[in-house]
């Protein structure tokens, strides 16, 4: 009553305002007119959107019933059926799984050192978000089956940016994880034998620093890494991407160090035991297999060793030269045997190599000689 006593108001002093303050007012019924429409179609989603819990609901049927409702939205609402419109009522949803994913991460903790459970829990987002955006395109493609006064054509690419964004930052935490398990201290480990293991001991502890070091300017940084409207983070990924690199090198380094000095089996076996860690690191357990392979070839050359001392019932062989032959030979099979055992057990979880076929069969070879020898002399 009160915008009308206006309105006659300004036409009776004939303003030249009456005009626009009419157009105003119908602009404004509109507002409110689409306002109580929007309210009334948000809350269909509102409850089913207070059920979602990301991401320990991870299975498409909660979130497939949010997009149903958004497609019934669209073919109903005079304001959501138009493109841009349906877009950021999508987009909101995206953000709303982000901040729900977001809520469940502590980065504290996980960069403190709880990494394995921070991986699961970070893995577990980002199933949560590939999850929703499948369901999606399940649900979009029967827009072309409904009957609706306008097209579903709406950017992805603007519906899923912080959902891609925020996998992505989820990935890189992963990736520091994953890098601490490599070059972060670890207690479950030996110390590297030999005389220069101290010396080698050093260098790790120096590269372990070294990554601390990185971390913690990390840790400064924690809530811009989850915060997917600020780009700067990527710059902070780049550089520690750029400083695991040249930890790599150094760790390469040191790996070709240690085993230049490796002379037996036993040796190599306990530098590999030592550096298992690495093998988390696919840069890093390619050199660990060559050395694995330069271990095998070292088992060869004791197999081919032992086995000339047998054949030509030599003496100078040292460990074995105070004691008869037949001692002699008894030494010599429990040494291989035992050392083909502990080859054997490293493969597990090392891995077979093209070297380790050919070496077992020497030794085979080898042990049918012998007990052939014992006949023989019997």
């Amino acid at each position: 009553m009160e915008i009308r006593s206006i309105v006659h108001l300004l036409e009776n002093v004939c303003s030249p305002s009456v005009d626009s303050f009419q157009l105003l007012t119908l602009q404004l019924r509109k507002g409110v007119e689409q306002a109580a429409s929007n309210i009334t179609y948000l809350n269909i989603l509102s409850e089913a959107c207070n059920n979602l819990k990301c991401p320990s609901e991870i299975e498409e049927k909660p979130m497939m019933k949010i997009l149903f409702l958004i497609l019934f939205i669209w073919t109903e609402s005079p304001f959501y059926n138009m493109s841009n419109n349906i877009e950021v009522l999508c987009a909101a949803i995206s953000a709303q799984i982000v901040h729900q994913c977001k809520t469940y991460i502590n980065l504290q903790v996980i960069l403190e050192g709880d990494t394995e459970n921070g991986i699961n829990i970070l893995r577990k987002c980002i199933s949560c978000c590939q999850t929703y955006k499948t369901a999606y395109n399940k649900v979009t493609k029967i827009t072309a089956l409904i009957q609706s006064n306008s097209i579903w054509d709406v950017n992805e690419k603007l519906i899923f940016n912080y959902i891609d964004t925020f996998v992505q930052r989820c990935c890189d935490i992963i990736e520091i994880c994953n890098s601490s398990i490599v070059f972060g201290r670890c207690n479950k480990v030996g110390m590297i034998g030999g005389p220069k293991g101290i010396e080698y001991d050093a260098s790790c502890r120096q590269i372990e620093s070294l990554f601390y070091e990185s971390l913690d300017e990390i840790k400064l940084i924690r809530d811009d890494i989850l915060d997917v409207t600020k780009s700067r983070w990527l710059e902070n990924m780049l550089k520690f991407r750029n400083f695991v690199m040249e930890l790599e090198s150094m760790v390469k380094n040191l790996i070709d160090r240690i085993f230049e000095e490796i002379k037996n089996v036993e040796e190599g076996i306990e530098a590999i035991y030592a550096l298992q860690r690495f093998k988390h690191r696919e840069s890093l357990r390619n050199i660990l297999s060559r050395k694995w392979v330069q271990v095998w070839q070292i088992f060869g050359k004791e197999i081919e060793s032992c086995s000339n001392i047998m054949i030509l019932h030599e003496t100078y062989y040292t460990p074995f030269q105070c004691y008869s032959e037949d001692v002699r030979m008894l030494c010599i099979k429990q040494y291989l045997e035992r050392v083909s055992h502990m080859m054997i057990d490293m493969s597990d979880w090392m891995g077979a190599c093209a070297a380790e076929k050919y070496i077992l069969e020497q030794y085979k070879r080898m042990t049918c000689r012998w007990k052939w020898q014992i006949n023989e002399c019997h």
